[in-house]
């Protein structure tokens, strides 16, 4: 018996819980360090999307490269038939033309892009008539940061481009839509790099091809968010190239937002500011606080104006 007494009294002589103040010190600890772990896991998963971003804006510099190259010019911005800047019909985009720079050969040569127009092709002038080649995702034309889909439902349900070429920096803000290129290569306004039937050549880039932007991106919630296939109709809603007007680079994350920009220029869902591949390739990263003139410097090829810092 008393052998049974001891045992019994050792089996339970070391078992204790939780008090309330402990178990309340376990939950406290454990939410601090969630909240510093989880803006340090979204910051990671940020600059990997930021990365493959930049990756995509190489590749499209490189097949510019390979374009230019081959043909002696940069792609079009678009193929534009129309005989006036106010009747515009759809057209194909630059995007289209270097196809092959980044191993879509075979969706290039399925759209019989020299054999046919964007509406012969689509069979239909309405923009919202799309092709399985017009709905094709195409992982480099999209920012891993953009959470939209990667069909464009805004512009016609035709798959997205988050990479537009740069018209220039001399558009006027008092058109349509605020700041949006509504006009072809007739007009006198183009001195960036991509317009309707633009033909420039590295020859024509007199302020350095270090110097000058190429293509920039926009985000997919924009109201002319780029689809990587080209235009449809006079207000070129296929958004293949923007202007760099002072104060219009905008961003998604921080809510800077001027209030004609809001639907007409390069933005992004990085924080702080957008990312541009310049006419030699390199890429950047450009701050929505860049300087309004310095901006409007690196849209214009051929200004002649010293860029500053930024």
């Amino acid at each position: 018996m008393p052998s049974d007494k001891l045992t019994s009294r050792s089996r339970y002589s070391g078992t204790h819980g939780f008090t309330l103040v402990e178990l309340l010190v376990v939950i406290a600890i454990i939410g601090v360090l969630v909240g510093l772990l989880l803006p340090a896991v979204q910051a990671a998963r940020e600059a990997a999307r930021r990365m493959s971003c930049t990756n995509n804006l190489k590749q499209i510099g490189l097949a510019l490269h390979n374009y230019h190259d081959t043909f002696q010019t940069l792609p079009p911005g678009l193929i534009d038939d129309s005989s006036s800047q106010s009747s515009a019909v759809a057209g194909w985009g630059w995007c289209v033309f270097i196809l092959p720079g980044i191993e879509q050969s075979a969706l290039f040569d399925s759209m019989q892009v020299n054999q046919k127009t964007l509406n012969e092709h689509r069979g239909s002038t309405s923009e919202t008539v799309t092709t399985v080649e017009t709905t094709t995702p195409i992982a480099v034309f999209e920012c891993p940061s953009d959470p939209g889909p990667s069909i464009n439902v805004k512009r016609g349900g035709h798959a997205k481009s988050n990479y537009v070429g740069v018209f220039g920096s001399g558009f006027s803000t008092s058109s349509a839509g605020g700041g949006y290129h509504d006009s072809n290569a007739k007009s006198s306004q183009f001195n960036g790099m991509f317009a309707g039937n633009s033909r420039v050549r590295f020859r024509d880039i007199r302020d350095g091809l270090s110097n000058t932007f190429a293509v920039g991106e926009v985000q997919s919630d924009d109201k002319n968010a780029g689809v990587w296939v080209g235009n449809f109709g006079a207000n070129r809603w296929g958004g293949v190239y923007f202007d760099a007007r002072i104060g219009s680079l905008i961003n998604a994350t921080s809510g800077t937002n001027p209030s004609w920009a809001s639907t007409a220029n390069f933005s992004s869902f990085h924080p702080s500011g957008s990312q541009f591949v310049k006419a030699d390739g390199s890429v950047g990263f450009v701050s929505e606080n860049i300087d309004g003139r310095t901006y409007e410097n690196l849209a214009n090829r051929k200004d002649g104006n010293v860029i500053g810092e930024y």
